[in-house]
């Protein structure tokens, strides 16, 4: 069984014997992104966290504790209220398709098991805000 399923099997609503934490970014840019978007590509230490891939501006790398995450779920909300759950590849990288634009929430999850059996599991949630041109 994977974590996320015996995450989801736990008692309780919403499922007890858990911790969690939350990292946020946002990518903002005032008349123009021209200097400093190189920092965008930089981790800021964040245990689970969005990067912007120098590939385009609709490439994100997803990381935990540094390292690139693979094969791992995202989801992304616009503004408008639409939902799209995507994957990033083995590379960790996301790109998100040029249907999206404007204001952008990527949201990514990672649950880590207990220690001991009966210990809490935790959750890291690493959200990015972004306007797609």
């Amino acid at each position: 069984m994977d974590v996320r399923a015996a995450f989801d099997a736990l008692p309780g609503d919403p499922a007890m014997m858990r911790s969690y934490t939350k990292h946020t970014k946002i990518f903002l840019c005032v008349e123009s992104c021209d200097v400093g978007a190189e920092l965008a590509e930089e981790p800021v230490g964040q245990a689970l966290e969005f990067v912007a891939s120098p590939q385009s501006e609709r490439t994100f790398r997803l990381l935990w504790q540094g390292e690139i995450l693979p094969m791992h779920n995202v989801d992304i909300y616009s503004a408008g209220g639409e939902h799209e759950r995507m994957r990033t590849n083995s590379d960790g990288l996301l790109e998100v398709n040029a249907d999206w634009s404007g204001a952008t929430l990527m949201s990514a999850v990672r649950i880590t098991l207990p220690d001991v059996p009966g210990g809490n599991y935790h959750s890291d949630q690493a959200t990015l805000s972004v306007t797609l041109r």
